[in-house]
């Protein structure tokens, strides 16, 4: 078993120490947040923490589902400066454009991610040719825009299910369910502001 950086009732720790990672996600992390959350709110008996846990996993999967919101626009920039960088040197005759369609832009496009010189260089040129970098952040949401939106519904989704713990635990505790909404609002708001 892990070893929780809280200390729950005994009985409940089986219930507690396998959340719900997925990917590059760290239990630290994970940790850290339900941390923050317990030491916020403070329960006091096993449904306290039942709740509490409850909201931390909410919490985790509308942070994850963010995150994986901005790796779809990311990629889908990428690929719409691929498409523009292709289509950009079709414009000049000659061998050497076809080859730089065929194998220079990808590797200008995974260079256009880590360097930034590369990154000014490359959208400076798609600017010149009438794409300025707004132009390829707006493609990127429509390309992506079936992506997003399925992310968007289920944060919905995970939002409206954390209101409806929260307001259970009001039911039972007004003043926890008062520290609960805050630090999970303030932990969500906190990484995307």
């Amino acid at each position: 078993a892990n070893v929780l950086p809280f200390k729950p009732p005994m009985e409940l720790v089986p219930f507690l120490d396998n959340p719900p990672l997925l990917g590059d996600e760290t239990l630290q992390d994970y940790y850290n947040l339900a941390a923050a959350v317990v030491q916020a709110s403070k329960p006091t008996d096993a449904i306290d923490w039942l709740n509490i846990m409850t909201v931390v996993d909410l919490t985790w999967e509308i942070r994850r589902e963010r995150r994986i919101k901005a790796s779809i626009v990311k990629s889908m920039q990428k690929e719409i400066v691929l498409d523009l960088l292709k289509t950009i040197s079709m414009e000049s005759p000659g061998l050497d454009s076809h080859i730089y369609r065929i194998f220079g832009a990808a590797g200008d496009v995974e260079g256009w991610v880590v360097d930034g010189r590369l990154k000014q260089e490359i959208e400076a040129k798609l600017a010149a040719a009438g794409y300025p970098e707004s132009e390829v952040m707006a493609r990127a949401y429509m390309r992506g825009a079936s992506h997003i939106d399925a992310v968007e519904r289920r944060v919905a989704s995970y939002e409206a299910r954390r209101t409806v713990v929260l307001r259970e635990i009001e039911r039972r505790n007004e003043r926890l369910a008062q520290r609960l909404e805050k630090v999970s609002s303030d932990v969500i708001d906190a990484e995307f502001s």
